[in-house]
């Protein structure tokens, strides 16, 4: 199951229509969101490349090193992964849990609970509407994942099997 751009634009606009505060304080979205985005967007696979994924559909490995490891496989949707970099280091890990998710980058960790708030690595917390989310599809012996933000979104990843 593939997610048209339509889809993924309209999404988008949704989660990225509303401001988040911090106390009296409005901003578009948390900075810090945008730091740990940025991160994952310097570590990432070639937006146009495509991964290999295994027979088994827990892991997708690029020709450049880059893997990404589905923890447990998915059966709906990516909800849990790992993605290394050349080489085997962290670029960010990914885990839905209860409406929202933990994200880890180089930059920190942030999770987004299922209420919409952001706590960031230094423990502040943004509340409101952020344009925190992802869209993903797995199955079929494919796997995508884009994290949604206030600007479109990131493709984090494209695998298809051989």
């Amino acid at each position: 199951m593939l997610v048209s751009k339509t889809m993924m634009a309209t999404v988008a606009m949704v989660l990225g229509a509303a401001g988040c505060s911090l106390g009296s304080s409005s901003a578009k979205s948390s900075t810090c969101y945008d730091d740990l985005i940025a991160a994952a967007q310097s570590c990432a696979p070639p937006p146009m490349g495509l991964g290999v994924m295994n027979d088994a559909g827990t892991a997708c490995t690029y020709a450049g090193g880059d893997q990404v490891t589905f923890a447990p496989p998915e059966s709906d949707g990516v909800s849990n992964f790992v993605l290394d970099s050349p080489g085997g280091s962290l670029c960010m890990s990914y885990l839905s849990a209860d409406g929202g998710f933990t994200l880890q980058t180089s930059a920190g960790t942030a999770t987004r609970s299922s209420t919409g708030a952001v706590t960031c690595p230094n423990g502040v917390e943004y509340s409101g509407t952020t344009p925190a989310g992802n869209i993903s599809a797995y199955g079929s012996g494919t796997a995508t994942f884009t994290l949604v933000t206030a600007d479109g979104g990131l493709a984090l990843f494209n695998c298809a099997a051989n």
